[in-house]
């Protein structure tokens, strides 16, 4: 559909959690049509490049297999592992619609699918935080990133999600993002939420289909956990550690038993104090024997002879 809209009317255009974020700012009134409904029809397949607005039906990724429900009337642009939808306003259908009293901004959800196992823990949580505050707080249109609220939560009673909640600013217009992470077992998607911060709680009916699109397909499967995997080598750690306890307890109780025999060796020779004065006894006789068997020197003015002491 061709735009016919003012020159005056100013078209933004930046890169968003590594997805093309696409968005014009326009001063117009916003009229959300009522009649905005999440698909739960067969979806259709997609490919990369594929751009149209949508019928309410849901679409089918082709390259990374998974499944996004799309919100009727919502222009749609497939990535290569990704899908981003973008608000379609009045003025976009009906040039005499368009008014010049606010700024308006169009609202988008953006679906990132990495199509692999990856673990769904602590760490998992961090790497995000800090995905987005790399992709979204240095880049240079964005001033003020940061997390405002980040929790575990029960998606639909199946499965565990990850929510994320953000707030940044573009020029003179703060805005508010809703992350959230699913996980599989072979797949975890990011999915976001973007709107002006003064509209993000407001709309209840944009956040809702908004909602209902991010999670309308958790993922199959039970997500890997880094604590798991240790878990599986427990048992044979546990048995190593055994088997090195009794080894030390072995060699400890060898050492003990040498140590034992020694003390007894010396106890045995060094009993009492008895056997010392003894030896000293021993001694004292032996240097006499010996001293008595020494002859004095001959002298050349007495007879020799010998003598006793």
């Amino acid at each position: 559909m061709k735009n016919n809209l003012p020159k005056k009317l100013t078209t933004l255009t930046s890169i968003f959690c590594g997805i093309a974020f696409n968005a014009s700012l326009l001063f117009a009134e916003t009229t959300p049509s009522s009649q905005d409904l999440v698909s739960e029809n067969q979806p259709t397949e997609v490919k990369s490049g594929d751009r149209f607005v949508s019928q309410g039906k849901a679409v089918h990724l082709t390259a990374v297999d998974y499944t996004v429900s799309t919100i009727k009337d919502w222009k749609v642009a497939v990535g290569n592992n990704s899908l981003m939808m973008t608000e379609v306003l009045a003025q976009d259908l009906d040039q005499s619609k368009t008014v010049y009293d606010k700024p308006v901004y169009r609202k988008n959800v953006q679906f990132l699918v990495y199509n692999k196992s990856l673990s769904f823990d602590q760490k998992r949580f961090d790497e995000i935080s800090s995905y987005l505050t790399k992709r979204i707080g240095e880049n240079p249109n964005f001033s003020g990133f940061q997390i405002d609220e980040q929790k575990l939560i029960d998606l639909h009673g199946k499965q565990d999600a990850y929510l994320i909640y953000t707030s940044m600013q573009y020029k003179d217009m703060k805005m508010r993002q809703m992350h959230i992470l699913m996980a599989g077992e072979n797949q975890q998607v990011l999915s976001s939420y973007t709107d002006l911060a003064d509209t993000f709680e407001k709309d209840q009916l944009s956040m809702e289909l908004a909602w209902n699109a991010m999670t309308a397909y958790p993922l199959e499967g039970t997500p890997v956990y880094r604590y798991q995997t240790l878990a599986n080598y427990t048992p044979i750690a546990a048995t190593l550690l055994m088997a090195l306890i009794v080894l030390v307890v072995i060699k400890r109780i060898r050492e003990k038993n040498v140590l034992t025999n020694a003390s007894k060796e010396m106890h045995s020779t060094f009993a009492d104090d008895s056997n010392i004065e003894d030896l000293e006894r021993n001694w004292e006789l032996a240097k006499t024997k010996v001293s008595n068997s020494v002859q004095k020197p001959i002298s050349t003015t007495s007879p020799v002879f010998t003598t006793n002491f």
